[in-house]
Formats: structure tokens, C-alpha cells, sequence
């Protein structure tokens, strides 16, 4: 996520939200416009509602926002501030393709609460959602699934607390695989690194070394038997990458200013034996690609790949091919969502 979106983001939790709720007790109009803060809102349906959020109210989970406040999903309002428009969605859908050309919806509410910000990863052959921003308060629930449509929830308080814009890897520290989260953003930004064998039980990892500074939108990957993080905001923007064997003693491999130029909110990911950094945030959005072998030299495979400048996207490695997937592309501060796919 970008700075830029980040700080709004966090605004919109500490002081438009609770304003908004307040304001809009009984029932949101079709079209009517409702503006707060230099904010207009105009819901796109008629939905009663204890707070801003509309849509469906078949998922009563309490989100902990008070005045038993209810996820509404899927989430849709129109968002204009500074005379731009913008369509603001989250949601829960799970779509599947095995070519990356023809995609089948899985299901359209997977029974998780609607969300952004969050991770998904592959563990124990089965998929995994952890954490992210349900559009009114950071999430720490986990959720797994074997086939992408019925989804349990082994917990929706685990103990590494609430969060999004952070990481989850698979890594093995030597003592097996687990789930690894790092960092994000839960009113403040973490360093904190925690792992589970089964999703359910977590533990503190003790960090010693050079320790990476608390930060969100950063990218974290597997490579060479060692947990890698790279760039992020801890405030500003970065370029640093940071390097664990067993995930517990780290060292900074490189510092800023001497690779690729700094961004967060792009994705790292390990391809055809080195790593990749793609896209992302600096100030505007990227399609830029970097490589490198050992982490330290970086070497620009090019500077513009040729897809729309975005961040948010997604990464992938899939039957021997590099994939860029989806994201937010277009000049800041307008959003463009894309559903585009990319294969390298």
C-alpha cells in the first residue's frame, strides 16, 4: 500500500470512521452524498446500517467496532475528495485459473469477513488467509481451506495481535515448515516476527542482529534457505534488504540508496534461481524489474515492463513462468484497479 493510501487509511480509522458511524444511524440513500472532513461518500445502495460500510449484512460477525457493529460485505462507496472519484471495494471472493487466461469464480463469499491488506500463502496443502483491514478495524483472524471454497476459521484472535500491509511466508528454520508473519501496521507500524506450525498456536520469535525497522508494505520471501525482507515504509520509504537464516538473527545485506530505488507496496518474489522485485510505490507507482543472484547486486532487467505502473499487485510463480497479477495502477492520487494478467 502507499504511503500516501497508508496515511489515509490510518486517518480513516482513527477520525472519519467513527464520525461517519455517528452520522449515518438509520439508513444510507441511494445517491445521496453525505461529506465529512472534506469527504463526500455516496453509497452505490440503500442499505441499513449502523455505520458506513454498506452492502449485504449476511456476515454478523463483530468486528469490535462498537455499538455492535457488524463486517458488511461486499463494501461499496463512492469515495470524491480533491474533485477525484474513486470506487473503494473489498471483498471475499477466491477465484481459481490453471492457464492464467480463464479464471472461475470459486466462490463469491468465502465466509471470511471482506477484507484488504491481508496474505495468502500455501501451507500444508491448503490455502491460508491471516489478518488485513475489513474497511474498519485490522484484523488478526486465520483462516484455511483445502479447496479455495469452504473456508474454517482456526482462530479469529490470534496472539500476534491485529494488523495488515504485513508479510506471511512458509520458511523452515530448521525445526520443520511453518507460518512466518512479519511487521505491518496496527495504529503503528511492527518489526515484531512471530511463526506456527498449525495456524493456531504462535509463538514470539526473539530477534538478535542487525533487526530490520518496524515497517508495513514491505515484501518477504524464501531464497537460498533464508528468510529475506525487502523495502517498506517504516515512515518513508525504503530500499534496505535484510536477511535471516533461522529467522531470529539477522543482518542488513545492503542499505539504502545503492540498488533499486526505494518503494513499498511491490512484491519480491523467487524465480528461475534469484529474486525479483517488481513494481510498487516511491512517490508514483512503478513497472519496473530488478534481479538479483545473492540478494546484493542488483541488476535492472528493465525499467519499464510494458504492464500498467502499479502497486498492490500480486506475484506469483506458476508452472515455470513469472506472473504479475492485478493491482493499483494509473497516476496517484486517482485509483485504477486493474484485473489485468501478466506471465514473464
Amino acid at each position: 500500500m502507499s504511503e500516501e493510501r497508508t496515511s489515509e487509511k490510518n486517518n480513516l480509522t482513527d477520525n472519519f470512521l467513527p464520525q461517519l458511524k455517528k452520522f449515518l444511524q438509520n439508513e444510507t440513500v441511494f445517491g445521496e452524498p453525505y461529506k465529512i472532513e472534506g469527504i463526500t461518500i455516496i453509497p452505490v445502495n440503500s442499505v441499513k446500517v449502523g455505520f458506513a460500510y454498506g452492502g449485504s449484512q449476511k456476515d454478523q460477525r463483530d468486528t469490535g467496532a462498537g455499538g455492535g457493529g457488524v463486517t458488511l460485505t461486499p463494501v461499496a462507496f463512492l469515495i470524491v475528495k480533491n474533485d477525484t472519484v474513486s470506487f473503494q471495494p473489498i471483498s471475499s471472493d477466491v477465484w481459481k485459473s490453471t492457464d492464467g487466461k480463464i479464471w472461475t469464480e470459486v466462490t463469491s463469499d468465502a465466509g471470511f469477513p471482506a477484507r484488504d491488506g491481508h496474505t495468502t500463502v500455501k501451507f500444508k496443502d491448503e490455502l491460508w488467509v491471516i489478518g488485513g483491514f475489513d474497511g474498519t478495524t485490522a484484523l488478526n483472524d486465520v483462516w484455511t481451506s483445502p479447496d479455495g471454497k469452504k473456508w474454517d476459521d482456526l482462530t479469529k484472535d490470534a496472539v500476534f495481535g491485529k494488523r495488515y500491509n504485513h508479510t506471511t511466508v512458509v520458511f523452515d528454520d530448521g525445526s520443520g515448515e511453518a507460518l512466518w508473519v512479519i511487521g505491518g501496521y496496527d495504529g503503528s507500524r511492527k518489526n515484531d516476527v512471530w511463526k506456527s506450525a498449525d495456524g493456531e498456536n504462535w509463538e514470539p520469535v526473539s530477534l538478535t542482529g542487525d533487526v530490520f525497522t518496524q515497517r508495513e508494505s514491505h515484501a518477504a520471501v524464501v531464497f537460498k534457505d533464508a528468510l529475506w525482507v525487502i523495502g517498506g515504509s517504516d515512515g518513508s520509504q525504503k530500499n534496505d534488504v535484510y536477511k535471516s537464516a533461522d529467522g531470529k538473527d539477522w543482518e542488513k545485506v545492503i542499505t539504502d540508496s545503492i540498488v533499486f530505488e526505494i518503494r513499498n507496496n511491490h512484491t519480491a518474489t523467487e524465480f528461475d534461481g534469484a529474486l525479483w522485485v517488481i513494481g510498487g510505490f516511491d512517490g508514483s507507482r512503478k513497472n519496473d524489474v530488478w534481479k538479483s543472484t545473492d540478494g546484493i547486486t542488483w541488476t535492472r532487467v528493465t525499467a519499464n515492463a510494458g504492464f500498467t505502473a502499479r502497486e498492490g499487485h500480486t506475484t506469483v510463480k506458476f508452472k515455470d513462468a513469472l506472473w504479475v497479477i492485478g493491482g493499483e495502477g494509473g497516476p496517484p492520487p486517482g485509483s485504477g484497479f486493474l484485473n489485468d494478467v501478466w506471465k514473464y
